[in-house]
């Protein structure tokens, strides 16, 4: 591996770069590899998802700042699980209004995790880039209210005309 090239290292000279002196096993190599591989995606292929229901809309914030006015609204969303987590989530600026989210609401949320340090601490934020409402199954009866469509071919006119 030259020094002066610049560039994408293939999957033998990323391992050589980590321990340059130290002969690897298929699995190092491969959990290495790995490792390295998920620095490289964009911020969309390394992102998480995750599903339950709307539990709390948190009131929107709002303000100016040097690169012009925000919004930000966050939402706590519970999860679905045997021992069931509750996720605060944000959404910023025309996603808000793009999405529309309600308490309530059955979604599947993908979002971003970002850490930055202020002060000597540290706060990670949850920002929510898709929301999609969760597939209703087709096995559960019809929602209160709902009328049954009459049966096939009796409509009270009789048989068509053809």
């Amino acid at each position: 591996m030259g020094t002066d090239r610049v560039g994408i290292l293939d999957r033998s000279e990323r391992i050589a770069v980590l321990a340059p002196d130290k002969p690897k096993t298929f699995e190092e190599t491969d959990r290495t590899a790995a490792t390295l591989n998920s620095c490289n995606h964009s911020s969309q292929d390394s992102a998480m998802e995750i599903s339950g229901t709307i539990t709390q809309v948190i009131p929107e914030k709002s303000g100016t700042s040097a690169r012009g006015p925000w919004r930000k609204q966050e939402y706590v969303l519970e999860t679905q699980a045997e021992y069931p987590k509750k996720i605060c989530f944000m959404l910023w600026g025309e996603k808000i209004d793009e999405f529309a989210i309600r308490e309530g609401q059955q979604l599947r949320v993908e979002v971003d995790l970002e850490s930055r340090e202020y002060n000597g601490r540290w706060y990670t934020d949850v920002k929510a880039w898709r929301v999609s409402p969760l597939q209703q199954s087709d096995d559960g009866p019809p929602p209160l209210g709902a009328e049954e469509p009459p049966p096939f071919g009796d409509d009270g006119f009789g048989d068509p005309p053809f």
